[in-house]
């Protein structure tokens, strides 16, 4: 509006690049501020607005604190959970997504989805769209004349596509949060059922996982839960959260445990089998690799053992008319004291007393002592009894197959026979020679102890 100060006339609504001379004021004696009294900030002695005024946001007081009760409508739906102590809540939407739909997943378990606490559905949610489920449904109507899912959507897919009441944040509940939207706004709770769940024949799911073929639902007609088929099709009320949530991993045998977190974002990070959050071996296995090897051999304290290397020796070595790469025993027709031992614990000094005693190289306890692998430079050729050992753990007579990679072939031990032979085991069929003469040739396979 303008003003002719020769007329005193008001004008009408002038349009705004009309060109109107302006003359400035000022103010004195004034007291500037909010003069607005539903505001946060309202000045009762202000008599001259200043812009300065403050509101409430939907759902906090003036001071920033959570503002809601159980049932209000605000931060997108209906308030249904709130824990004032935290700061923190949870809404459902004003009312169900049209149609029913699979829960989705069918004949397929994994782990990420089995949490139904307060606070996990997101993850629940997160983990069902992670693994790409997929439904079988195409029908686009069943039998009560119901809209289905007719693309093939999951539950979890359509609730995390919604734009509901200008949020994007929405997830299928928890079981516990499921129940929790039962008993506070719909059919169980005590101020009725404002949230306008249904009791028809369909029960509303949950992101709650219980094996490879049902999930969690529950009938709000009757608050019965039910292991639903994940084939089947239910009820879908999208949630979300609001307030002080702290996101972080909640399970306290997981390395990186937040006991502050109230709402699992799926982070969670484990140890790996036999080791500790530092990457500290706490217990050994055979068939493990550590120690530089393959594990084939523990003994009764559980912390010392022997390894394979994890393949066989081919440095300098002979390859014979099969094409098998190896090497002699060595020092054919020479007795070497000290150099025949068979049981687990003397492949050591068995090598020790051959390369003493033996200066042919290369040959299979020289190759084997010169051996250097993961920084390990102990390494030595095994005792007949270490190596039927490792035939029967790590090789093709192990209850997991030949995890070591053996070949089919012949390897040689440390233990001398005689004169002539010593002894070698078959890694086909575990079968032993006795009197192997010291110059075949035979694959090495080293070992160390830890």
């Amino acid at each position: 509006k303008s003003y002719n100060l020769l007329t005193g006339n008001i004008g009408g609504w002038d349009p705004k690049n009309w060109e109107r001379l302006v003359y400035p004021v000022r103010a004195f004696g004034y007291t500037l501020g909010c003069m607005d009294s539903v505001a946060c900030n309202y000045n009762s002695e202000a008599n001259m607005g200043d812009g300065s005024c403050t509101y409430l946001e939907l759902g906090y007081d003036c001071d920033g604190n959570i503002n809601v009760e159980v049932g209000v409508e605000a931060f997108g739906g209906i308030v249904f959970y709130i824990d004032e102590a935290s700061e923190r809540g949870l809404v459902a939407a004003n009312e169900d997504l049209p149609g029913v739909f699979e829960w989705g997943c069918n004949n397929i378990y994994f782990n990420g989805a089995l949490n139904s606490f307060l606070g996990s559905g997101q993850l629940n949610t997160q983990e069902i769209i992670n693994n790409n489920c997929t439904t079988q449904g195409t029908y686009s109507y069943d039998a009560f004349g119901i809209e289905t899912n007719s693309i093939g959507i999951t539950a979890a897919q359509k609730v995390t596509n919604e734009i509901i009441a200008g949020y994007d944040d929405w997830y299928l509940p928890s079981i516990d949060e499921l129940q929790h939207m039962y008993s506070s706004i719909g059919q169980g709770s005590s101020i009725g059922n404002i949230g306008n769940f249904q009791d028809n024949s369909y029960a509303y799911w949950s992101s709650t996982q219980i094996d490879e073929i049902h999930s969690w639902s529950m009938g709000f007609g009757t608050g019965e839960i039910g292991n639903g088929d994940k084939y089947g099709v239910n009820k879908i009320r999208p949630i979300r959260a609001f307030g002080n949530w702290i996101m972080g991993c909640m399970d306290e045998t997981a390395c990186n445990y937040n006991s502050d977190a109230n709402m699992a974002d799926g982070s969670c990070e484990y140890p790996l089998n036999n080791y500790d959050c530092e990457g500290n071996i706490i217990e050994y296995f055979v068939g493990m690799e550590a120690e530089g090897g393959i594990v084939f051999y523990i003994d009764e304290t559980g912390y010392h053992g022997l390894v394979a290397a994890m393949e066989d020796l081919t440095e300098d070595a002979t390859i014979d008319g099969e094409g098998t790469p190896g090497y002699q025993w060595g020092c054919f027709a020479m007795w070497l004291s000290g150099a025949d031992g068979q049981a687990i614990g003397t492949g050591y000094q068995n090598t020790l007393d051959i390369v003493s005693g033996c200066s042919e190289t290369p040959i299979a306890a020289s190759e084997a002592l010169a051996y250097q692998l993961e920084n390990y430079s102990d390494w030595y050729l095994p005792s007949l009894d270490e190596l039927k050992e490792m035939y029967y753990t790590i090789g093709n007579g192990g209850s997991e197959g030949n995890i070591g990679g053996f070949s089919s072939n012949w390897y040689w031990s440390s233990s001398e026979s005689n004169n002539y032979g010593a002894y070698d085991v078959n890694f086909s069929d575990g079968s032993t020679g006795n009197f192997s003469s010291k110059t075949k040739i035979v694959r090495v396979r080293p070992i160390r102890s830890f």
